[in-house]
């Protein structure tokens, strides 16, 4: 079976510590940015480079046709109006599109085309990749 690719995949990051922004890949609404999320986490944070991981292999995957963004947790003002539009895209009725943003806001949330694949459990590139196949 033939599935047709997703518009966006997002990925929501790990907690990460302290009290500054996400940085420059963590939630650029534009997708401005064509770097590849650093290789290091800030304080040698193992979950910011699991992430990163994810996300490289994603694209990886995916290709330039599909638009895969890692979001910090704590950046909501994003996510929710994002992941409804997203789901409202996608053919999901106004409840629940509001309930798939919700449920988005959950660190290492795997979003794809407003609809959560996966939730508050750190993800493999492997595994990533497969849930958003199968999507």
């Amino acid at each position: 079976m033939t599935t047709m690719a997703p518009h966006r995949v997002l990925l929501v990051g790990p907690w990460r510590g302290g009290s500054a922004a996400g940085g420059c890949c963590g939630g650029d609404p534009a997708g401005l940015h064509d770097h590849e999320p650093p290789e290091q986490g800030s304080a040698g944070n193992p979950e910011a480079v699991a992430a990163a991981d994810v996300v490289r292999a994603l694209r990886r995957a995916l290709g330039d046709t599909v638009n895969v963004e890692l979001v910090d947790p704590r950046n909501t003002v994003f996510v929710v109006p994002a992941v409804y539009r997203d789901a409202r895209r996608s053919g999901l009725s106004p409840g629940r599109s509001i309930g798939e943003a919700v449920r988005a806001t959950t660190p290492w949330a795997l979003v794809v085309d407003g609809r959560v694949v996966s939730r508050s459990a750190e993800l493999t590139p492997e595994a990533a990749v497969a849930l958003v196949e199968q999507g």
